[in-house]
C-alpha cells in the first residue's frame, strides 16, 4: 500500500503504531514488530559484558550484544559498548535509571536512553513523517521504500481534514474553572460547522464524541488546548462519569490527564513555563496558541520542520527550536554510528589558572562614559534621487512630486508622509539591480532593510553586496470607486423597502398590512456625518430630483434617511435587484459594495484588531454576499454564530471578521471606510499591531517579521540584489519622513526602503564541539585567538553538518517562491523557508549551552574570543586614526572624533574589514546620544542602555521604559513622544531649549490620568512569576495578583506572566494593590497617584539628562504644585 505517515507512537511492548494516510483519502493504521535499542559503555568490560544477564535488567529487554559505535563526539574511531534491546519503549528512561543504580557513580555511561521512541523509528528507517512512501506487511513487520527525499522541494502533502475545537463555558465565576459546565462546542472544517447546544452536558460530552468520530479529522485544531480546553473536557466528563467513554483519537484511548506536570525552566535570565501536551493518538492534536511553527494560516512550516527534523507532528508542532535542531542532529548521529548521551559528559578540558582567566570572559565589552554626546558616529541620513517612483492612493508619483500629506504604499497598507526632505548634492550614488529587473538610484548612505540569514538588519547602500535580499512588493491593486455599487453594500446592511401591494408587519399596530407607498430607507446614527452626506450625495448624483427626507426617534440616536418618491423608488430597486442577482462584478465594484456594507453595519473590533460586523441569523444571506465578494477580493474572513441573550430569550447572531493580517491590510488598502472615524480608527488597529510586535529582534520590523513567519502577506516578496553601479550624481535627492515611527519603511520603485558577528565566526571559523582543541590537526592554522587552540581542518563539525540541509532548501525555497506561477506555491514556499530560518539561527546558542548533547564550552569561549580579537582591533584601528571611543558592546562601537564626517567613517570602515577579515557597518553619525547611568547607582554605568538622534531625526532607543515589553501602553507612547520632540534637536543646545515643550507633554499625560480619561487596558502591567502562588516571602504586587487569579481557580507556575491594573498601591493590603486583567472592568478604579509617579519616572529617564530639574522627584512635586486642568485630554 502507497500513502503518507501521518503519525507513530510506541503500541503495546515491543510494537510501533504507525498511521498511514492513504492515496485513496482512507487512513490506515499499521503495526511493526519493533523495539528501541539503549547502549551502555564502561571502563570495566567485564561488568558491561554481564550487564545483560543481571536479574534487574534481563527481564526487561530482548536481548543483548555488544557492538561498535562512536562513543563521544570527539572520539576518532569506535568503542565496543553494549547493545540493550528494549521491550516497552514506553519504559526506556526506568531501564536507564535502574542500571544506572547498579554500580557506583561514572561505572557505566548510558547512551540514547532519552531519545524519544517515535524519532529513533524514524531514524533507523531513513523515514519522515508525512514521506510518501510504500510499505508491505511482512509477518509482524513493515517493510518501507520510500518515494520520498527529505531534500525535496515539491513534495506532495496529502489532502489531510482539519477541524478546530472550540468550547464556551457557562461561568459561575469571572474566569472560567473546571467545574463551570459546558454552554456550547463548536467544530469547525474547511467546509462546515457544527454547534453542540442543545441537552444536557453529558449529551454534550456524547455529541462531541460522536462528531469527531463522524468528521474523523486529521488534525484537530485547538487555542490553549494543551494548557486549559482539553483537561477541561477532561474533567467535565469525569463530572459526569463519562471518563470511559470521552475520547477524541482514532484509538479509541480514554483521554487523560499527562502524567507529568509542564515544566518551569531558566532561560537567559528568566524563569519561562512550558505546559504539558495533550496528544491525541491516529489523529494529529495542534494547540495553535503554544506553538511557533503553525500559528499563521498555512501549516507548510509544520510539514517542513517535521520532516526536516524526523519528529512526529505533534511533537515538533510543540517543540522549541533547540529541540528541533537537536533532532536534526540526532539523525546525522546515528548515520555516523555516533552515541547520543543521556546525560551530556563532553567534560570542559582541563585549563589552568592562567587559561581560564584569558578564556572564560565572554564577548568584550567597553564601560560606556555616562552621560550626552554629540557627533558620534553610528548612522546617517538616506536619500533617494529624483526619478525614484513612489505608490500613493492617487496612483504612482516621482518620489520629487510626493507632498506631505500624501499617503503612500507600505507592507501595512498607506501611510501619511510627516515631511518630504529635499537636498542638493554632487557625489556619487549607487543604483541597485534585484533579480525580479526593479532598480533603485540612491546616495551611498540611503538605507534598507535588508535579510541577512533570516535576520532583518538596515545596511546603508554602500554596504549591500550582490546577494543581498531586499523586500519588494506588488503594485496594490487599483479598483475605481463604484458609488452606486457602494450604496447597494450600506442599503444592504441598513436599508429597508416598502413597495405598493407588499404586505408588512405595523410594530405600532401589531399587525400585518398591506402597503399602498413606495419607499426607500436607510437607518444610520446622527452622528455618521460623513456616511450620511454620501447617501445623500450619491442618490442626488443618480437622481437630481430627489427629495430625502430625515426621521428622528424621540431619545433614540437613531435617524432614518428615507425616499418615497415612487420613479425613484422604482428604479433604485430595480438596479439593486440586478446588482444583487448578477454573478459578474468587477472588482471595484465588489470592493464598493464590501465598503459601503461594512460601513453601514460594521466596525473596528479594538481588542482583536480586526473588522467585524454582526447580523441577525435570518439575515445569514447578507453575509453570504459580502463573503462571495471578500472571497473575490482575496480578503480572509470567517464567520460564525453566537447566542445574543435578551431578558429570558436568546437570539442567535451571526458574526463575520476579517482573519489574519493580510485581510486588515488588504481591506486597509484596497477597500477602506467612507467615514474618517471609521478610517482612523482601522489604521490605529494596524498600528497596535505593529506596537505589539516590538519585542522581536528588530522592533520596528517586528511585525513584518511576525507576518513573514506565519506567511501573512502574500503580496509582499523577496529577491536578491544582482547588479551595483557606482556613479557621479549632481542633482535633488529626496527622502520622506513618515508619520509612523514605529514602522519608517515605504515603498520606492516596489522595494522596501528608509550585523551579527557570531554567526559569521561559527561558520568561518568552523567552530563546533568536536572541531575545537581536536587531537587529529595540533599544527592547524586555524587557531583561536589569545588561547592558541586549534580547529579541525579534517572534518566539519557536525553543527554544519546538520544545518547544511536548513540552508541549502531555504535558498532553494527562496528561488521558487520567486519564480511562482500561482500565490499558492507562493505561499508555500515562503511559509516553508520561514520555519527554516529558526533552525538556522538557533545553532549557535548549542555551542555553550550545558545540556546540549553535542555543546561544548570550548566551542563557545572560541566563539567569544574571537569576536574580542575583531572588536579589539577593530578599536586600535579606529583610535590609530583618532577616533575616541565612546561605547563598545559586542558587535558595536561609538566613536566620535572632532570634525569627522560620513566619509571619514567610510574610509575607517573599509580599514576595519581588510584588516580583521571581518565585515563591519559604521551606521551614521548621532546629533546628540545619551548613555544612562545605572538607576540604582547613579556612577555606574549601564551596558545597553542609551537612546539618541541621528542627524536624520530618526531615535534609537535601547533600554529604556520605552523599549520594554512590561511597560504600559500609556509609557510608553509618552516617553516615545518626548523622544521625538527631543529629536528635532540638532545639539545638545538645542535638545535643551525644548525641555519646557517636552514637561508639556508629560503634563498632557499625567492630566489625562488624573482625569482617570485613560482606558484600562493602556494602564496595564506585565510581570513574569519567578516562583508559584503561595512561595513568594514578600508581598510583591505580582505575588498578590497571583494569589488573586489562583483563588479564582486559575493554576499558576513559575515561569508564566501575569497583567495587572495598579488599584491602590499604598494600600496596607496587598490584595488592593492590584487586580488582575481578567478580572478588571470598566468600574475598576486604577491608582492616580501612583501612576502619576511612573509616569514621572518614564519620562525622568529621557528628560534628566538635559535638565537636572527634570528628577523624577521634581516631575512629581511639579504636577503637586500646578492645578491639573480637568477638560478632557486625547492621548490615547
Amino acid at each position: 500500500m502507497r500513502g503518507w505517515i501521518l503519525d507513530l507512537y510506541p503500541g503495546n511492548p515491543g510494537e510501533m503504531v504507525v498511521w498511514l494516510k492513504l492515496e485513496n483519502g482512507e487512513v490506515r493504521r499499521l503495526l511493526d514488530r519493533w523495539s528501541p535499542s539503549i547502549f551502555v559503555a564502561s571502563d570495566d568490560g567485564y561488568e558491561l559484558a554481564r550487564l545483560g544477564g543481571h536479574r534487574l535488567i534481563e527481564p526487561e529487554v530482548l536481548g543483548s550484544r555488544l557492538v561498535g559505535k562512536v562513543e563521544q563526539i570527539t572520539d576518532q574511531a569506535k568503542s565496543e559498548v553494549l547493545e540493550l534491546q528494549v521491550k516497552d519503549a514506553k519504559k526506556t528512561q526506568l531501564l536507564a535509571r535502574r542500571i544506572e543504580g547498579l554500580g557506583p557513580f561514572g561505572l557505566y555511561r548510558i547512551y540514547n536512553a532519552d531519545v524519544p521512541p517515535a524519532q529513533t523509528y524514524l531514524y533507523e528507517h531513513d523515514l519522515f513523517p508525512l514521506a510518501h512512501c510504500e510499505v508491505s506487511e511482512a509477518g509482524q513487520r513493515l517493510e518501507w521504500r520510500l518515494h520520498d527525499d527529505d531534500w525535496s522541494y515539491d513534495y506532495v502533502i496529502p489532502q489531510l481534514r482539519e477541524t478546530k475545537l472550540e468550547v464556551e463555558v457557562e461561568r459561575e465565576g469571572r474566569i472560567a474553572r473546571n467545574t463551570d459546565t459546558i454552554r456550547s462546542v463548536k467544530l469547525t472544517g474547511r467546509e462546515e460547522e457544527l454547534v453542540i447546544e442543545s441537552g444536557s452536558e453529558e449529551e454534550k460530552i456524547i455529541e462531541l464524541v460522536k462528531a469527531i468520530e463522524h468528521l474523523d479529522p486529521d488534525l484537530l485544531l485547538t487555542e490553549e488546548g494543551d494548557t486549559f480546553l482539553l483537561p477541561y473536557l477532561i474533567k467535565r466528563a469525569e463530572s459526569n462519569r463519562l471518563s470511559e467513554k470521552f475520547f477524541l483519537d482514532r484509538d479509541r484511548t480514554r483521554l487523560t490527564l499527562p502524567s507529568r506536570a509542564g515544566t518551569s525552566y531558566f532561560s537567559y535570565g528568566k524563569i519561562l513555563f512550558k505546559p504539558s501536551a495533550m496528544k491525541l493518538y491516529g489523529r494529529v492534536h495542534l494547540d495553535l496558541s503554544s506553538s511557533f511553527v503553525c500559528n499563521g494560516p498555512s501549516l507548510e512550516g509544520l510539514f517542513e520542520l517535521s520532516r526536516i527534523c524526523r519528529m512526529p507532528l505533534q511533537t515538533a508542532s510543540r517543540a522549541s527550536i533547540g529541540k528541533a535542531l537537536s533532532s536534526l542532529q540526532f539523525y546525522h548521529a546515528s548515520k555516523m554510528d555516533l552515541l547520543v548521551p543521556w546525560k551530556p559528559i563532553v567534560a570542559e578540558k582541563f585549563k589552568d589558572r592562567w587559561t581560564l582567566m584569558v578564556a572564560d570572559r565572554g564577548g568584550f565589552i567597553f564601560e560606556p562614559r555616562v552621560g550626552l554626546f554629540e557627533g558620534v558616529g553610528e548612522l546617517d541620513y538616506s536619500c533617494l534621487v529624483k526619478d525614484s517612483t513612489v505608490m500613493t492612493r492617487n496612483g504612482e508619483k516621482s518620489i520629487a512630486e510626493v507632498k506631505e500629506d500624501n499617503e503612500v504604499f507600505t507592507p501595512f497598507g498607506w501611510q501619511r508622509v510627516s515631511k518630504v526632505h529635499e537636498y542638493r548634492i554632487n557625489e556619487k550614488v549607487i543604483r541597485l539591480t534585484l533579480s525580479d529587473g526593479k532598480r533603485i538610484t540612491c546616495t551611498t548612505h540611503h538605507k534598507f532593510p535588508v535579510l541577512v540569514r533570516d535576520v532583518f538588519e538596515e545596511k546603508v547602500a554602500d554596504e549591500i553586496r550582490k546577494g543581498n535580499r531586499f523586500i519588494i512588493t506588488d503594485p496594490p491593486p487599483a479598483f475605481q470607486n463604484d458609488d452606486l455599487a457602494c450604496l447597494f453594500g450600506a442599503f444592504t446592511a441598513e436599508g429597508g423597502r416598502l413597495r405598493r401591494d407588499q404586505e408588512y408587519f405595523d410594530k405600532s399596530r401589531k399587525k400585518t398590512r398591506v402597503s399602498h407607498q413606495y419607499r426607500i430607507e436607510f437607518s444610520i446614527n446622527k452622528h455618521e456625518i460623513d456616511f450620511r452626506n454620501f447617501i445623500t450625495k450619491t442618490l442626488s448624483k443618480i437622481y437630481p430630483s430627489v427629495h430625502v427626507y430625515i426621521k428622528t426617534k424621540l431619545g433614540s440616536d437613531g435617524i432614518t434617511l428615507v425616499v418615497a418618491q415612487r420613479a425613484v423608488v422604482m428604479d433604485f430597486l430595480s438596479r439593486y435587484e440586478s446588482f444583487i442577482a448578477s454573478e459578474h462584478h468587477n472588482q471595484g465594484e465588489q470592493a464598493s459594495f464590501v465598503r459601503g456594507f461594512f460601513e453601514g453595519d460594521g466596525g473596528i473590533n479594538k481588542k482583536r484588531n480586526t473588522v467585524q460586523c454582526d447580523q441577525s441569523s435570518k439575515n445569514h444571506f447578507k453575509l453570504d454576499i459580502v463573503c462571495k465578494c471578500l472571497r473575490e477580493l482575496n480578503i480572509g474572513y470567517r464567520v460564525g454564530r453566537y447566542i445574543n441573550k435578551h431578558g429570558f430569550s436568546s437570539i442567535p447572531a451571526d458574526f463575520l471578521e476579517l482573519s489574519g493580517l493580510e485581510a486588515v491590510v488588504r481591506y486597509y488598502t484596497q477597500v477602506g471606510f467612507i467615514s474618517q472615524d471609521k478610517q482612523e480608527s482601522l489604521r490605529q488597529a494596524i498600528l497596535s499591531r505593529i506596537r505589539k510586535a516590538k519585542n522581536y529582534p528588530s522592533p520596528r520590523l517586528g511585525l513584518y517579521a511576525k507576518a513573514r513567519k506565519n506567511n501573512a502577506l502574500s503580496f509582499i516578496h523577496e529577491v536578491r540584489v544582482i547588479g551595483k553601479e557606482i556613479f557621479d550624481y549632481d542633482g535633488h535627492v529626496y527622502d520622506l519622513t513618515l508619520e509612523w515611527s514605529e514602522f519608517p519603511y515605504y515603498f520606492a520603485n516596489g522595494i522596501l526602503t528608509h550585523n551579527s558577528l557570531y554567526p559569521n565566526i561559527m561558520l568561518k571559523k568552523n567552530l563546533s564541539a568536536e572541531t575545537v582543541r581536536c587531537p587529529c590537526c595540533p599544527s592547524s592554522i586555524n587557531r583561536i585567538p589569545e588561547l592558541d587552540w586549534n580547529v579541525c581542518q579534517r572534518r566539519k563539525g557536525i553543527v554544519p553538518k546538520a544545518i547544511e540541509i536548513i540552508v541549502g532548501k531555504r535558498l532553494r525555497y527562496k528561488e521558487l517562491k520567486r519564480s511562482a506561477k500561482s500565490d499558492k506555491d507562493r505561499e508555500r514556499y515562503d511559509a516553508r523557508q520561514s520555519a527554516l530560518k529558526y533552525l538556522g539561527v538557533t545553532s549557535f546558542g548549542y555551542l555553550g549551552y550545558n545540556n546540549a548533547k553535542f555543546g561544548r564550552i570550548d566551542a563557545h569561549i572560541g566563539v567569544c574570543a574571537w569576536d574580542r580579537k575583531v572588536l579589539l582591533d577593530a578599536t586600535r584601528i579606529a583610535e590609530r586614526s583618532g577616533f575616541k571611543l565612546i561605547h563598545g558592546i559586542v558587535d558595536s562601537l561609538w566613536l566620535k572624533r572632532q570634525g569627522a564626517e560620513e566619509e571619514d567613517y567610510k574610509r575607517l570602515r573599509r580599514e576595519i574589514e581588510e584588516e580583521t577579515g571581518f565585515e563591519i557597518s559604521f551606521e551614521g553619525i548621532y546629533k546628540w546620544v545619551v548613555f544612562l547611568p545605572s538607576k540604582v547607582e547613579p556612577g555606574i554605568p549601564v551596558l545597553n542602555r542609551y537612546f539618541g538622534a541621528y542627524r536624520t531625526g530618526e531615535l534609537k532607543v535601547r533600554g529604556i521604559e520605552a523599549r520594554r515589553h512590561d511597560t504600559p501602553v500609556l509609557f510608553t507612547k509618552c516617553q516615545l513622544e518626548i523622544l521625538e520632540l527631543l529629536a528635532r534637536a540638532d545639539s545638545i543646545a538645542g535638545a535643551r531649549e525644548l525641555i519646557p515643550e517636552c514637561l508639556g507633554v508629560f503634563e498632557k499625560y499625567a492630566r489625562a490620568i488624573s482625569n482617570r480619561e485613560v482606558p484600562p487596558e493602556f494602564m496595564i502591567f506585565t510581570r513574569n512569576l519567578s516562583k508559584k502562588p503561595g512561595e513568594y516571602l514578600n508581598r510583591t504586587i505580582q505575588s498578590s495578583v497571583a494569589d488573586q487569579l489562583s483563588e479564582e481557580g486559575i493554576e499558576l507556575h513559575a515561569g508564566e506572566s501575569v497583567r495587572y491594573l495598579i488599584t491602590d498601591y499604598y494600600s496596607g493590603s496587598p490584595r488592593r494593590r492590584a487586580a488582575p486583567e481578567s478580572l478588571v472592568d470598566d468600574g475598576t478604579p486604577y491608582d492616580v497617584r501612583r501612576y502619576v509617579e511612573l509616569l514621572a519616572e518614564a519620562c525622568s529617564t529621557v528628560l534628566e539628562p538635559f535638565d537636572w530639574r527634570c528628577s523624577t522627584e521634581r516631575l512629581v512635586g511639579r504636577i503637586q504644585d500646578t492645578q491639573l486642568s480637568s477638560s478632557p485630554t486625547e492621548v490615547m
